[in-house]
């Protein structure tokens, strides 16, 4: 044993995300909770085109958040489609 250091090892696999992979799921997971508080069908809560253009829930208390994160993920995937 004497002082040899043990190895970190990986033990889930949110240790092998990157931290702006991670952030990208945490926005899903939010935008997916905030469409089924306002009602949204499961099947588009996902969908970033539909719910950009989204008009008919802009009275609900989640819609501006809703917004904002539908924006950042439409962002993220334009910087993603740029990459080589």
């Amino acid at each position: 044993m004497g002082g040899s250091k043990m190895r970190k090892t990986i033990t889930t696999i949110g240790d092998l995300i990157n931290p702006e992979v991670k952030n990208i799921l945490k926005r899903y997971k939010r935008l997916v909770f905030l469409t089924e508080q306002m009602g949204i069908e499961k099947e588009k809560s996902q969908d970033l085109l539909y719910l950009k253009d989204l008009t008919e829930h802009k009275t609900h208390k989640h819609y501006t958040e809703m917004k904002n994160l539908v924006n950042k993920l439409l962002k993220t995937q334009k910087n993603d489609d740029k990459r080589p």
